[in-house]
């Protein structure tokens, strides 16, 4: 199901136009398919493996070809490299290439990847895309991670997530013959909006300043994914309640659900032009009767935690907090045991701790400006996480607050 919504903006009023559509839609863009002939693999450096020179497909041919596009800020990837290694691991004496790209960028990318490298190790190949990021273009790999399979004949066999990619579709890309993969029948967002557009026209012109919403029912949960960009913000794989809590900013602590409620994973995706930034209230009503919720106000005394730095935040094993100045985009992700952020600042660091594990956090610190950010840790484990902290410098002390909570119910 997607439910579209769009409407026009000014700096004085907002005049709504809210319109519901049901299409079904199982992906996001995606410009390549399987069957496809594989495009040439365009690197800068080389972090593990063999020489820049012998990584084409041309040296590769006869290989089955496991491209993989990740980047550090992106959690989900680095959730998926145990996968990955014990696929490695499987297929060490077959024809089998693992080859992953990474896709940041700045004059920070290769400090960046060997630290996190020295952190989680990653068996594959592990390269670099080009500065013009060819590689990640020609493939289509806007969306992290994305995995994908090239033959031994030089065709595109699988497009997909890492971890969904078994020993199984591997040995099968490795026979002579191997079977036909049906190409995936999903649909793009922009075709499923202009199919909307066909079937449902209005007289409503396109104003020099607009907000659209785009709300998508997922089938699966990604862990959490939330892009910040100049344009809007995109957030991916998350659950009812990890909406309710982006668009409140507030932890599951302090959200009481009220029966009855229904739980569903979204894609949403809130785009703005003429505007260099839109308040959540101006959207937040809209994205809560697009996913089916009623809200109420009323505060409460909760136990949360008092977050602290007394010396100063700093790299360990298990975590590390970094200031930076280079510039580019806000990336903030979870999944598995992996907290990730990028050039964001601690408040949004910590607003994405309250939402992934449940409790409220209260600034003390008094740090200042835009930062890397690293913790992995125990699912589910306060002890593990809290312990973990404390290679980044922070720590958290228990304490009883009066804040905020959110009383919740499906309609």
């Amino acid at each position: 199901m997607i439910l579209s919504t769009s409407f026009k903006a000014s700096l004085k009023e907002l005049a709504l136009f809210f319109a519901v559509s049901m299409i079904s839609i199982s992906s996001f863009p995606q410009n390549i398919k399987e069957g496809q002939r594989a495009h040439e693999i365009k690197i800068s450096t080389v972090f593990q493996g063999p020489p820049l020179t012998e990584i084409t497909l041309e040296k590769l041919h006869g290989k089955v070809i496991v491209l993989e596009f990740w980047a550090t800020w992106c959690a989900p990837c680095i959730a998926a490299f145990d996968h990955l290694n014990n696929l490695v691991e499987s297929f060490k004496d077959k024809d089998v290439a693992f080859i992953s790209i990474s896709t940041d960028e700045g004059s920070d990318a290769e400090k960046k990847i060997k630290s996190l490298l020295s952190k989680v190790p990653l068996s594959t190949w592990v390269v670099k895309d080009n500065s013009s990021r060819s590689t990640q273009t020609s493939y289509d790999a806007n969306a992290l991670p994305k995995t994908i399979v090239i033959d031994k004949f030089g065709l595109i066999r699988w497009i997909g997530e890492p971890k969904k990619l078994s020993e199984e579709l591997l040995k099968e890309f490795l026979e002579e013959n191997p079977k036909p993969i049906k190409a995936s029948n999903g649909i793009s967002i922009n075709q499923a909006v202009t199919e909307f557009k066909e079937r449902n026209p209005t007289n409503v012109s396109q104003p020099d300043t607009a907000v659209s919403i785009l709300v998508v029912e997922s089938p699966t949960s990604m862990g959490g994914f939330i892009f910040k960009k100049p344009n809007g913000i995109e957030l991916k794989g998350l659950e009812t309640m990890k909406v309710i809590e982006w668009l409140y900013d507030i932890p599951s602590s302090s959200i009481r659900k009220s029966q009855p409620f229904q739980s569903k994973n979204w894609n949403i995706i809130i785009k703005h032009q003429g505007i260099k930034a839109l308040d959540k209230n101006n959207y937040r009503q809209l994205i809560l009767l697009s996913i089916g919720v009623a809200t109420k106000e009323m505060t409460d005394e909760i136990d949360v935690f008092v977050l602290k730095c007394p010396n100063g935040p700093k790299t360990g094993k298990t975590a590390e907090l970094v200031k930076t100045i280079e510039p580019g985009s806000l990336h903030l992700s979870y999944q598995d045991g992996y907290l990730v952020a990028s050039k964001s600042t601690l408040s949004d660091i910590l607003k994405m701790i309250e939402r992934t594990q449940g409790f409220s956090i209260i600034d003390e610190t008094g740090l200042e400006g835009k930062f890397e950010f690293l913790i992995r840790f125990t699912e589910k484990d306060i002890k593990s996480f809290t312990e973990n902290l404390q290679d980044a410098g922070l720590i958290l002390v228990k304490e009883k607050r009066k804040l905020k909570v959110l009383e919740v119910q499906s309609l």
